[in-house]
């Protein structure tokens, strides 16, 4: 067996084993990377789609108070009645997922039984455009 011969700086010379772990290091390093890139924009698909849920329903609701808060005014002119609300979009100015959220709604006012009320409300369509504005207060009840 013949021993290698030293190296100009005094060391023998490498196998390539250093180039090898260097390029496992480098692998596991851009799978860790790959691992916390997808993790994390899951997480941001998730949170935009709580906030775009979140400001969809958010119409819905303030359009149920206006009418539950007009119901409390007075009663309807007819046991089903129906009128068309605007609401502008509450939020952020800029934010993209409340301009996407409807303006205009439906309110309709059905009586159950006696004195109870049912109010509903969905988005208007163009359909819609023959309904009366929902007035500032019905007329008191007698």
């Amino acid at each position: 067996m013949t021993a290698r011969p030293p190296s100009r700086f005094g060391r023998a010379k490498s196998s390539g084993h250093a180039l090898a772990g260097t390029m496992i290091f480098l692998a596991l390093v851009l799978m860790l990377q790959l691992s916390v890139q997808q993790q994390t924009a899951s997480a941001i698909r998730v949170e935009q789609a709580a906030r775009q849920h979140a400001a969809q329903s958010a119409g819905g609701v303030r359009a149920l108070a206006t009418g539950l808060t007009l119901l409390e005014t007075g009663l309807p002119p007819d046991d089903d009645w129906s009128c068309r609300i605007n609401l502008p979009p509450a939020g952020q100015p800029n934010d993209p997922f409340c301009a996407a959220v409807p303006t205009d709604w439906i309110l309709t006012f059905r009586k159950d039984h006696g004195h109870e009320w049912n109010v509903s409300v969905r988005p208007a369509s163009d359909d819609d455009n023959t309904l009366p504005a929902a007035p500032s207060a019905f007329t008191p009840a007698p």
